[in-house]
């Protein structure tokens, strides 16, 4: 049987096994990869959709509180339009106990998102809820993007499957299959006695009986039978090579337990006999390049070459180890940091190691700089151990509590407690903070002083190897952001020059009463208000003393008027009041005649006494109207016809009562 025809059946074995797990590893790294991809980008843009949808939500969410407060229906439905004109929103509505009340666009099937907002409007210390705004996203254009992706994905990979798996097939036969069955078949050609072969590789590993290793084993065996003549040859081949791979597996073991230090060995004229590949690699030089101290130095920073140079000529002079941290700097312009060591040994040759500490100084760097930040940063930080301990503060925490670290220390963080939350809320707390690793929010804490105060307070867990092992907590004083919103809310709702209610305040008041009156049937009478002669002080005096006046004014009749009853100013010289609880038309005739009353006595204005009189117009519900915009029209017109029939008087808008002079 010829060469040819034995080594046929294991070429045709391995070639495809080779075939077979090259074309396995390449697809499935492959499919892998482009799986991950089409992950990563669906999940990055349904978060940005959802984030966006959010946006769009809370930005349209204080208009329409505003519009659905003042009862404005066009106002409603058109902010909900505008919100479905944007990106990614397909259906917007406002729903109050599951009924639909406004609603733009369609909801559709297939993937969505849906974000809630429930809308609250605060008055007079009471938080009112107006509805929920429900605003619902489609992914439609996102899993289509997603096909499309994986399809062009699919596509370039199988082109790279087909180039990658075509190199790979030809350098493993290039590399492994043609070498080995040539070394097949020269070893047959040395069993069958030729003895002019040379063997020029290194020795396989017992292989099995059915591919070339094993068929190589097989000639080699045969082989070693007819060369026994040249046993001593070989013999000192072996012991040559011993000697190599011994000096080989000290430097290896040297290398590991320094952690994968680079070493080297040179002489007093510079030259280096020795270098490991791990000190070509951190000194970024070719594999190529001839050793030499030189090339150390050259990769050293200028202001540490002089000190590096003197450490290894006196290690050769003197004999004693050295050990630097230098700095190293590359042609790239990279910076790095390395501690090299070196000791004289009796051969003549300075060995040691260069141990490239980089990563090891940007940490210490960072862990320095993350220290400097915590230590000057205006908010209050606070770590503890996983028992909820205080480790440490920051001076932000002492400056913001009142403790310094050494008052909190070992304590646990319910000492800022301010007896405001119940234990529901730090139960609450702690179950969000140990399923999601961090909870943050508004709180109530007490100071040293005993002030209580609101904070701004998140909470982060750091875990090591799956177990908590310190809690971090960052805190803000937000005192003064909460009494600026407190006072926009006060001017939104009340007059700026008198600090009566305004105009938004009292419609909403007005609505909750006309709901009260139809619950409780009861009369309620709005009372429009109009000062006579304003014009001609504002004219002659100057709007300055017509401001006083107005303030004057505004206490005389919040004097006058029940508490109960609300006074508001709608501008100018036109002011409300609202009274509830009425036995009839004659009841808000007597207040009429009060207020009338009360403008009897003058003002004092700019060190002078200005008299004025008011007209007032009266609407009573349910006998003029039901609601609240026809009232103050009503009342509105009714106050006209006063002035029109000379001013100081009061009429109603219809024939409930007759009006009167003060």
């Amino acid at each position: 049987m010829s060469d040819a025809s034995d080594k046929r059946p294991y070429r045709r074995r391995l070639a495809k096994r080779i075939t077979i797990g090259v074309v396995s590893v390449v697809v499935l790294a492959s499919l892998t990869r482009m799986i991950l991809h089409l992950n990563v980008d669906y999940r990055e843009h349904a978060e940005l959709m959802t984030r966006n949808i959010e946006q769009h939500a809370v930005v349209q969410l204080d208009a329409l509180r505003n519009s659905l407060w003042l009862l404005d229906e066009l106002q409603t439905q058109s902010l909900l339009d505008g919100l479905v004109e944007s990106t990614g929103v397909r259906y917007a509505a406002v729903t109050r106990n599951g009924d639909e009340y406004f609603s733009a666009g369609q909801r559709g099937g297939g993937d969505e998102v849906v974000v809630k907002l429930n809308i609250l409007h605060s008055h007079r210390d009471k938080t009112i809820d107006l509805g929920e705004l429900i605003v619902v996203g489609s992914f439609a254009g996102l899993v289509a993007y997603i096909r499309q992706r994986a399809l062009l994905m699919f596509l370039v990979s199988l082109v790279e499957i087909g180039v990658l798996v075509a190199l790979l097939l030809f350098f493993v036969k290039r590399l492994i299959v043609d070498p080995v069955e040539q070394m097949a078949s020269d070893a047959g050609k040395v069993a069958a006695g030729v003895r002019d072969i040379k063997f020029e590789s290194q020795a396989f590993a017992r292989g099995s009986a059915d591919d070339e290793l094993g068929y190589l084993a097989s000639s080699i065996n045969r082989m070693t039978l007819q060369l026994l003549e040249n046993q001593e040859q070989l013999e000192r081949r072996v012991q040559s090579r011993t000697e190599m791979l011994s000096r080989t597996n000290r430097d290896l073991l040297q290398a590991q337990q320094l952690a994968g230090m680079g070493s080297w060995a040179c002489r007093v004229d510079g030259s280096c006999p020795h270098w490991s590949q791990q000190l070509f690699r951190t000194l970024d030089y070719p594999f190529d390049a001839q050793p030499n101290i030189a090339l150390v130095i050259a990769r050293v920073h200028p202001d540490d070459r002089a000190g590096l140079s003197q450490a290894i000529a006196a290690c050769h002079g003197s004999r004693q180890p050295f050990e630097l941290e230098i700095r190293l700097h590359f042609p790239d312009k990279r910076q790095g940091h390395a501690r090299i060591l070196g000791e004289y040994e009796d051969v003549g040759l300075v060995h040691g190691v260069l141990i490239d500490v980089t990563t090891e100084h940007e940490t210490r760097e960072e862990l320095r700089l993350a220290s400097v930040i915590i230590e000057s940063t205006a908010e209050g930080v606070m770590i503890t151990d996983a028992n909820a301990l205080i480790e440490s503060v920051n001076p932000g925490f002492t400056r913001i509590t009142g403790y310094a670290l050494g008052e909190v220390r070992g304590r646990n963080p319910s000492l800022l407690s301010s007896g405001r939350h119940h234990k529901d809320f730090y139960q609450r707390m702690w179950q969000v903070l140990d399923r999601e690793g961090q909870w943050h929010g508004d709180i109530w804490n007490r100071r040293k002083s005993g002030e209580v105060y609101p904070q701004w307070l998140s909470i982060s867990a750091i875990k090591t190897a799956g177990e908590v092992t310190h809690y971090v907590g960052v805190l803000s004083d937000i005192s003064m952001i909460q009494e600026s919103q407190e006072r926009l809310q006060y001017l939104a709702y009340h007059d700026a020059l008198t600090g009566l209610p305004n105009r938004l305040m009292l419609a909403g008041e007005l609505d909750n009463a006309i709901k009260r009156a139809k619950r409780h049937e009861h009369m309620l009478a709005l009372l429009f208000l109009d000062l006579d002669g304003f014009k001609a002080v504002n004219d002659t005096k100057g709007h300055l003393a017509g401001d006083e006046l107005l303030r004057l004014v505004a206490e005389r009749l919040a004097a006058t008027v029940r508490e109960a009853d609300l006074l508001a100013r709608l501008g100018g010289d036109e002011f409300v009041v609202l009274l509830e609880d009425l036995t009839g038309p004659d009841h808000a005739a007597a207040v009429a005649i009060k207020i009338m009353n009360a403008f009897a006595q003058p003002f004092e204005v700019q060190k002078g006494a200005v008299m004025l009189s008011v007209s007032i117009g009266i609407s009573l519900f349910p006998l003029d109207a039901h609601s609240s915009a026809d009232l103050m029209n009503l009342a509105d017109a009714a106050m006209y016809l006063a002035k029109k029939e000379g001013e100081a008087r009061f009429c109603f808008y219809g024939r409930h009562s007759q009006g009167a002079d003060a």
